[in-house]
């Protein structure tokens, strides 16, 4: 009689569980592509790409820009991107499944303990010194404001413009008193009306004109990472974007365009359709998009 060999349970037969970030390696590695000229494709670092191969990603953005990340690595290898984020959402879930050991539980202080008395007694007495200098100097402070106080009246009765005048003679007094109700010139005295009227205008200061503006229409029949900047560097998306959506934008020429799935958007231009064939590289479009006002 022959023994039967005994069969393979589906847990040893089925292959270990490997992450999406090996997966993305092994495919970069048999397409002939270093890191860096994916980080260039994707407009990444390449510490940025080697940490999705690796499985790092604490030191990326976040969960949304990770899945962007993969899903554009996984069409640039030629991968499925519905495996790659399933992997990823399952690494992901495994990772926070995992329970942290809690730290062994310390002896509890209590306050009858005597370094805990000493520390108190420091503490009120430290207290104490900063009451009683405060104290103090708020007492300074009060007889300060007491003294400025009872000076002030001296020091007013003493400038003041009626002891000058008491302390002069009656002729002298009333020739001060003249002087004062006497109207002072007019600055325009002596002149003619013409002069008197004459007034300097200052020119206005023309406001430079706002830089003109050009509108962008993107449509997007599929999901597509996109990065649009325009010519004053401001972004103005800078993300996934859903099949199905449209963006209108206005700014500033040129545009400078990125686009992860360059054959699922079609752009309009200030009312034209714009031709991405040229600029496609596998999926990817970069490009620029208009002139500046300076150039225009």
């Amino acid at each position: 009689m022959t023994e039967s060999k005994p069969k393979l349970s589906d847990a040893d037969a089925s292959p270990p569980h490997v992450g999406p970030g090996n997966r993305l390696a092994k495919a970069r590695s048999v397409l002939g592509m270093s890191t860096d000229e994916v980080a260039a494709e994707l407009r990444l670092s390449s510490r940025q790409v080697m940490a999705l191969e690796n499985g790092d990603y604490e030191s990326l953005p976040g969960p949304t820009y990770v899945r962007g990340y993969l899903r554009n690595f996984a069409r640039l290898v030629g991968l499925p991107v519905d495996e790659i984020l399933a992997a990823y959402v399952e690494q992901t879930a495994t990772a926070e499944a995992v329970v942290p050991v809690s730290p062994p539980v310390e002896r509890q202080v209590k306050s009858s303990d005597r370094h805990v008395k000493l520390a108190t007694y420091v503490l009120v007495v430290v207290l104490a010194g900063l009451v009683v200098a405060w104290w103090q100097s708020r007492q300074q402070e009060t007889a300060s404001s007491l003294d400025i106080v009872a000076a002030a009246p001296q020091e007013s009765i003493a400038s003041g413009p009626e002891l000058a005048t008491a302390t002069q003679g009656p002729a002298e007094f009333a020739a001060a008193a003249d002087a004062a109700t006497e109207t002072p010139p007019s600055a325009t005295d002596g002149q003619s009306p013409d002069a008197q009227t004459d007034v300097a205008v200052a020119p206005e200061t023309a406001m430079p004109a706002p830089p003109p503006e050009a509108r962008l229409i993107l449509r997007f029949q599929e999901d597509c990472w996109t990065d649009i900047r325009d010519g004053r560097e401001e972004r103005l998306v800078y993300e996934t974007v859903k099949a199905g959506s449209t963006r209108a934008l206005a700014g500033v020429p040129p545009y400078s365009i990125f686009l992860g799935n360059a054959r699922g958007v079609t752009i309009e231009y200030e009312g034209r359709t714009v031709d991405l064939s040229p600029h496609v590289r596998g999926v990817f479009a970069r490009f620029v998009l208009g002139e500046s006002p300076e150039r225009g």
